[in-house]
């Protein structure tokens, strides 16, 4: 048996509209509205985040490059400075004086005698000097001869050297001689 309520029932204007079906779809939209808001600050959170991160990577990046470029210049100034130090330590090597050359620190070996020019050509040495006299000069050779090696006397010349206050002249000789140094005497003892 069907019954119809054909009373009418008068319902407010709100009342009308709060159906089960309307707030329960109001409640539905108001969900995935608050979701969708939430979502949205959360993904805005998350991108602000990354940003951040980036940023601050693109600053390390900018730093290792900086410091990758100080390293690169310091490699290269090691290197320069590894050759100039090569470089170094081989003139220290070989910076070693020629015997010969104590020779003439030997007071004895060159009484009387002042030197102008000494140069070293292989085997043979080219001297240039003075002597106050002709026996210092024999002297002179004779030790060259002793300690060096064969002497030849290319050049003697009497020289004079006027001295105007005491109204003198002093005499000397210049000479040029060249030695054959013998084996042994040339090699450099470590400085």
């Amino acid at each position: 048996m069907l019954r119809f309520n054909f009373a009418e029932v008068k319902l407010s204007f709100i009342e009308r509209f709060l159906t089960l079906e309307v707030v329960t779809g109001l409640v539905i939209f108001l969900s995935i509205m608050f979701f969708n808001l939430y979502v949205e600050l959360s993904t805005k959170s998350q991108i602000s985040e990354v940003e951040e991160k980036i940023t601050n990577l693109e600053h390390q990046r900018e730093i290792l490059r900086s410091l990758e470029r100080k390293q690169k210049e310091l490699r290269n100034t090691k290197e320069e400075l590894e050759k100039k130090l090569s470089i170094v330590e081989k003139l220290e090597k070989d910076r070693g004086v020629p015997k010969f050359l104590y020779f003439f620190l030997e007071k004895n070996n060159v009484d009387g005698i002042w030197l102008e020019v000494l140069s070293l050509k292989g085997k043979k040495l080219n001297i240039e000097g003075n002597a106050q006299n002709m026996e210092k000069l024999y002297r002179f050779l004779k030790a060259i001869e002793l300690n060096l090696g064969k002497a030849y006397l290319e050049d003697v010349k009497l020289e004079t050297i006027p001295l105007k206050r005491i109204n003198k002249k002093i005499e000397y000789l210049h000479f040029l001689l060249s030695v054959e140094i013998e084996d042994g005497k040339i090699e450099r003892n470590p400085g």
